[in-house]
Formats: C-alpha cells, structure tokens, sequence
C-alpha cells in the first residue's frame, strides 16, 4: 500500500509504543513509552488484546451508543467528542500521533485497520485520531490539517496532495444536540507505490466550531490504490461514515 498510516504496537502488561506506519516522519508518543521505541521497520505489530479496547458504556439511547450497528465507539476524552469505526478498526487507548508540518494539531485516541507488515516493515491501510487545535479560521484550518496529514502519511512514497473543496457539514450535534458549525476538506495523495506503498490515499478532516476557544478535529485516512492484495484498502463508505459519527459529549 503506499502510505500505510497508524502503526500501532501494543506489548499487553507492560507499556504500550506506537510505531508509526510508513510515517517516517510522524512523532510516536505513548503515555510510558519505553527506553527505546520501535520504528516502522520493527517487528510484526501486535492486535490490541480485548481488555485493551475501549468499551461502550452508554444507555441506550444515549450519545455513547453506536449510530452504526456494531461498530465501536471511540470517546476522545482529548477533543470532548466521539466517534465510531467498523469491526475491523483497531483502537488504541493512550496513543497520539503528531505531524512535524502541524506539531500543534496532535491525533490522540486514534484507530488503524489493516496492519500488516512487509519487507521487514510494519504498515497499515488506514488510521484515524482526533485533537484541538486553537481557534482560527475552520476551512483554514481543515485545510491546513488535511495537506499536513497528507504529506506525513505519504511520506515514503512521496505523497503529493490535492485538496478538494470544503464544504460545510450540519450532522455534528453538540452536548445540547444541536447541529454544531462543522466543514469537512477531502484531500487525494498520489504517491510512488510499490508491493508495500499504496500508489494513492485519502484523508478527511472534520473541523468543528462549537463557539469554544479551540477547534475540534477529526482526522481520517485510508488507501485508495496500489499496495498488496492483502489486507485490502478501506471501503470509501466507512471512511465518510466514520467522519459522520462524529458527535460532541
């Protein structure tokens, strides 16, 4: 695949490292990182265990319930919103990736789906992460986030991305459940792909202005094209539906 975007290690009973998936250049950080910390040509990444993963504890009803039939819910405690992925996403608690263009706009409770590892590197075919960012302009922003995310996840096949044009979103509910100022800016990374890099990417990012001294971000990504047969891309669908779970708690 080309870019191949959250790699995530989990070492069950001890400390939790991030390896950042042919992020080269991402900032890997955990909550007690160990002495030394794996890069992305370390070993086989290993799926979080059960006990691990977040778990739902809402009503039914209530804004911690899944909108998407068993999906999880991912409550980024960091950004005060919420957000849900398919079965096969993995989250990782304590988590947080940063981008050396945007240090500012750290992803903190992020997900990957598709890890696999190839020519001694370990990559996946998708990952998300959420965070603030101090107020400004949000398609600013949006865009500002997008290219920075981009060019970070893409970095080994030396992404080029095009941002599309942004557009406003009223689905994002606020703790009082009303539609919050939202926009959303797709953007398309071509990149030179080979057995183990994806030859093109997406990444979607939901800014939210809920009137607060920071923004809210969510940051989306998944492989279009090139790369392995195996694991495949993420489906276009999940990707926008996971962008439209987004909700404030």
């Amino acid at each position: 695949m080309i870019f191949s975007i959250i790699a995530i290690v989990l070492i069950v009973g001890a400390v939790v490292t991030i390896v950042l998936l042919n992020r080269d250049n991402g900032t890997p950080a955990a909550d007690n990182p160990p002495p030394s910390t794996p890069r992305s040509s370390g070993s086989a990444p290993k799926p979080p265990t059960s006990s691990s993963i977040p778990k739902t504890s809402g009503q039914p009803g209530d804004a911690l319930q899944p909108r998407n039939t068993g999906w999880t819910v991912i409550k980024n405690d960091k950004a005060k919103f919420i957000y849900e992925v398919p079965p096969s996403w993995k989250p990782v608690p304590g988590a947080t990736l940063s981008s050396k263009a945007m240090p500012d706009a750290t992803l903190y409770f992020p997900a990957s789906v598709g890890d696999y590892q190839c020519q001694g590197a370990n990559y996946s075919r998708g990952g998300l992460g959420g965070g603030t960012v101090a107020r400004a302009d949000p398609t600013d922003v949006a865009i500002s986030i997008a290219k920075a995310y981009g060019a970070e996840f893409y970095t080994s096949g030396n992404g080029v991305v095009t941002t599309g044009t942004p557009r406003t979103v009223k689905s994002v509910l606020g703790t009082d459940g009303k539609p919050q100022l939202g926009v959303q800016v797709d953007a398309t990374i071509a990149a030179t792909g080979n057995e183990c890099f994806a030859s093109k990417g997406k990444v979607s990012v939901l800014v939210i202005d809920n009137g607060g001294s920071t923004l809210q971000f969510l940051v989306v990504n998944g492989d279009v094209e090139g790369g392995p047969a195996t694991p495949p891309p993420p489906a276009d669908a999940d990707l926008q539906k996971i962008v439209d779970s987004a909700r404030e708690y």
